[in-house]
């Protein structure tokens, strides 16, 4: 946000998308490690990675579904690549975020103690002029 001549950050707002970055990230997590063992009705019992992906589509020396378990180990193998890739990118998006609010905190905090200690100097200074010499 622009305020005349000076940028304000909302360090809420950054930190608020931070935890949706994270949970996007966890869900990625969850999607790389797979579910494993599934109530789900709709599912198979046990849901493998991404990378180690399963079927049973037919019995031994069936070609088209060997060509087909082979087809999806191939996916399965790619999504599992650009889900390690995503992944990456939102703990570095997360960790930059932790970094620049951390940054704008210890900035803020300087400038307070800038603003702050010339004040109290100031202070002390007139304390020690108002007491009478003695």
């Amino acid at each position: 946000m622009a305020d005349g001549n000076v940028t304000q950050i909302d360090t809420a707002y950054l930190n608020k998308f931070k935890g949706q970055i994270d949970q996007l990230r966890s869900d990625v997590e969850v999607q790389i490690r797979g579910i494993g063992p599934s109530n789900d009705p709709g599912t198979t019992n046990y849901i493998n990675p991404v990378n180690n992906l399963t079927l049973l589509a037919g019995p031994p020396g069936f070609d088209a579904a060997l060509a087909l378990a082979n087809a999806l180990k191939t996916t399965g193998g790619s999504v599992y690549s650009q889900l390690q890739w995503l992944d990456k990118v939102l703990r570095d998006m997360s960790e930059e975020i932790t970094t620049t609010v951390n940054s704008l905190n210890d900035t803020e905090s300087l400038n307070n103690d800038a603003v702050s200690d010339p004040d109290q100097r100031l202070q002390e200074h007139d304390r020690r002029h108002e007491q009478p010499a003695g």
